[in-house]
């Protein structure tokens, strides 16, 4: 991000395409249950597409196999795939009329505008991208290119003075990452002169190196102090959103807060989680773990993560199917909302709602990531 902005970025146009993490908090004391936030991911947000084709299974057996006082109606629709395709597309139009004053900018390349997915080598996650594709191109005639981010470097070029990208012919309007957010996406200096060319460059960026930085733990840590929300929002608004948070404490910084935490966490390691600048899943250390580096670390060290609050989810019945095996089994859950938004500068242009994403997990189980194989796609079902 620093070496980025030394650069500067010729677009002042900014895409984010993300998800905030919910769990329900149970106190323990009869009182009515919580939302709390989990996390926001500010880059490759996945399993849009999948979350819809379960929302859609889901429905399709309430229906088609009766089962008892369950009824789809009350399953609620889920289409994100069409929210973040159009957001995209919203993107990719304005970059054209800044760029090229309108449609004037295809024509002057033959239509030769593209979407790009930076995506990883031998990507697991394909199913999920190829219906974002599929949309983009059946509702939007917008085109993909699909690529990693070696390949990035070894065939996307720069247009000196307008900075456009160019990949395999086409006009890079958007970037996309899907790929990018760990340390093992970049294996060597080409990934990183991939990712520094895009973020030099003219496409519009979903996210930006600035925008990446904004999911990091620390600045999730930070909006939890007192005074901070109160930048952003005003009155009912920020109440609403304090609610939502955990317990969020920083470490290694030489605060008195620090210090608290870090003895509270050694002391009861069940009512804490430590979390690391990472994305992806399986990356937290609970219990042993976290108090045999809170016990070893340097200050220096411990600066790198935060502590949070557990989340106590109540369990409740729950069937899994796992390689065609149905498991029973107590499980918890986790909602995440996805939002797609977009500013030109210091102008929000949207900001909207396009869907949800339901995970449900072994309830002894700390992690809900379902590409690192702790969780399963599940649906959501209204009752009074």
């Amino acid at each position: 991000y620093n070496t980025g902005r030394g650069g500067g970025s010729p677009q002042p146009i900014c895409l984010g395409i993300h998800r905030s993490d919910y769990m329900l908090h149970d106190e323990g004391d009869g009182s009515p249950l919580q939302e709390k936030q989990v996390e926001i991911n500010t880059i490759a947000s996945s399993f849009a597409a999948l979350s819809q084709r379960v929302t859609a299974l889901h429905k399709f057996l309430i229906g088609r196999a009766g089962m008892g006082s369950l009824d789809a109606a009350n399953c609620p629709d889920n289409t994100p795939v069409a929210g973040i395709s159009s957001a995209l597309a919203e993107a990719s139009g304005l970059y054209c009329a800044r760029e090229h004053a309108g449609a004037e900018g295809k024509r002057a390349r033959g239509g030769k505008v593209a979407v790009l997915f930076v995506v990883q080598p031998d990507e697991q996650n394909v199913f999920d991208q190829r219906h974002v594709e599929f949309q983009l191109w059946e509702a939007h005639g917008l085109p993909v290119v699909r690529a990693t981010l070696a390949e990035v470097d070894a065939r996307a070029s720069v247009e000196e003075g307008t900075q456009q990208l160019i990949l395999d012919g086409f006009e890079i309007s958007v970037v996309y990452f899907r790929a990018g957010y760990a340390p093992t996406d970049y294996f060597g200096d080409a990934e990183w002169s991939a990712r520094m060319t895009m973020e030099r460059s003219a496409a519009v960026k979903c996210p930006s190196t600035a925008y990446q930085c904004v999911g990091a733990k620390k600045i999730q840590q930070v909006l939890g102090a007192p005074g901070m929300l109160e930048k952003f929002a005003d009155g009912e608004a920020v109440q609403r959103m304090r609610q939502s948070f955990a317990g969020l404490y920083p470490l290694g910084d030489g605060s008195k807060e620090a210090s608290d935490a870090k003895a509270k966490a050694i002391q009861h390691p069940k009512k804490f989680v430590l979390k690391p600048q990472r994305e992806g899943g399986g990356n937290n250390f609970y219990e042993d773990e976290m108090v045999k580096i809170l016990q070893t670390a340097s200050e220096a060290e411990l600066s790198a993560y935060i502590l949070m609050d557990i989340i106590q989810a109540p369990a409740a019945p729950g069937l899994f199917m796992r390689k065609d095996e149905v498991i029973e089994t107590l499980a918890t859950t986790e909602i995440g909302t996805y939002g797609a938004c977009i500013a030109d500068g210091e102008t929000v242009v949207r900001s909207s709602v396009v869907g949800h994403l339901l995970r449900s997990k072994v309830a002894d189980s700390h992690e809900t990531g379902v590409a690192a194989g702790y969780g399963v796609l599940d649906s959501v079902i209204l009752y009074d």
